[in-house]
């Protein structure tokens, strides 16, 4: 009877390996896009899911591991929206964002087991948010006060090398303030300071890759003046700051990806074989509608925080302790908007019926992501090419 077991269990793998080398062998996965792939959308969703199954580099911030030079113009405006890969990201994301905010909105209306367990969860575990955020702040800080004095100093982040003593001293001053509700706010206070010395020290366009920071800045300083009196308003900057953050960095896909090309030259098995500029494109727009539905969703808001919080912990693996400090404030916020309901997106919703939200929400979509795209190139412009000149 077990060596029966053990012939069929054989030859189902055998019949499995076969099946795999088929379709490797008729839709080319390894050497780019599926040959077949733009002529069915399931095969089109296969390969964007295939594509993205290692997103340790689509999720290391570049800045860290790369040598950028922000005085090179990135790519032209009018040649990153002409892409033939970003016209087909179009065409497929809006619409289902479309389909993503019905679902959404139906099943938070009809108040489903997911919806329902999550709410309950919610409100069992949201007295304890600021706590989780101090302990987060506070963690942060310490090791960025360790890594500094053992290794390099830094002001927030690990690419902002500074040589001043005194931002070390802010640094252990806030990880120590942030672990009390009452001193908080010095610790708000801090994380302030140090942005606008990183704003002076590298400029603002260089800084606005970082919001989140003056958002967590923000609950602080919320939190320790007002407690859970303004517990919706600190949650609503937190959720805001963040997306707002990822927002910009997706846009930074598409205008800069060779910064991320020469990562992808060290380590070219993380883009499973396809091509890096559809990785780029594909890991920018994933980004980009997760931090969209940060904001706009109900479920899937905790779903988008709960796949970008995956994706940053998996970067972790390949890039290390610079990863880990560097992201770790981000992931605390991600952890915390995975459990917390979104009152935001109440706000965006019409009385006209889920096809009417859903329509709104598609326009918004691609109403932000013009946004994004033009503020980015405007504020490069204006802060490099046109001040140079």
């Amino acid at each position: 009877m077990t060596s029966r077991l053990l012939e069929n269990y054989r030859r189902a793998c055998q019949r499995r390996s076969r099946a795999k080398k088929y379709w490797l062998s008729r839709y080319n996965v390894t050497f780019g896009l599926p040959r077949y792939a733009f002529y069915h959308p399931a095969r089109w969703l296969c390969a964007i899911l295939v594509g993205l199954g290692f997103p340790e580099i689509a999720f290391a911030h570049v800045k860290w591991f790369a040598n950028y030079d922000l005085l090179s113009p990135p790519r032209p405006a009018l040649s990153v929206l002409s892409n033939h890969y970003f016209v087909l990201f179009c065409l497929f994301v809006v619409p289902l964002i479309f389909v993503v905010t019905v679902l959404d909105r139906y099943l938070t209306r009809r108040n489903c087991f997911l919806h329902r367990h999550a709410s309950t969860l919610t409100d069992r575990l949201s007295d304890h948010f600021p706590t989780i955020l101090r302990l987060g702040v506070s963690g942060f800080f310490a090791s960025v006060f360790a890594y500094g004095c053992l290794h390099d100093w830094m002001i927030l982040t690990p690419e902002l090398h500074t040589r001043t003593t005194w931002v070390c001293w802010i640094q252990l001053g806030i990880a120590i303030a942030a672990l009390l509700r009452r001193t908080a706010v010095f610790a708000g206070a801090g994380i302030v300071l140090l942005y606008g010395y990183a704003v002076i020290s590298y400029g603002l366009f260089h800084m606005l890759d970082y919001p989140i920071f003056l958002g967590v800045a923000a609950c602080l300083m919320i939190d320790s003046l007002h407690g859970r009196e303004k517990g919706e308003l600190a949650n609503a900057v937190m959720r805001i700051s963040a997306a707002v953050t990822l927002l910009w960095a997706s846009i930074e896909k598409f205008a800069f990806p060779e910064w991320s090309f020469m990562l992808m030259a060290t380590q070219p098995g993380m883009t499973l074989g396809f091509n890096p500029e559809f990785f780029m494109v594909a890991a920018g727009f994933v980004e980009f509608c997760a931090a969209f539905l940060l904001v706009t969703g109900m479920l899937s808001a905790r779903a988008a925080a709960m796949v970008l919080l995956l994706f940053f912990l998996s970067a972790i693996v390949p890039f290390g302790v610079i990863d880990a400090i560097g992201h770790s404030v981000i992931v605390v916020v991600l952890i915390l908007l995975t459990l917390s309901n979104n009152r935001v997106g109440h706000r965006l919703d019409t009385r006209f019926g889920l096809p009417a939200t859903a329509t709104l929400h598609a326009a918004l979509f691609f109403s932000t992501l013009l946004l994004f795209i033009g503020l980015y190139y405007g504020g490069y412009y204006l802060s490099y090419q046109f001040a140079a000149s």
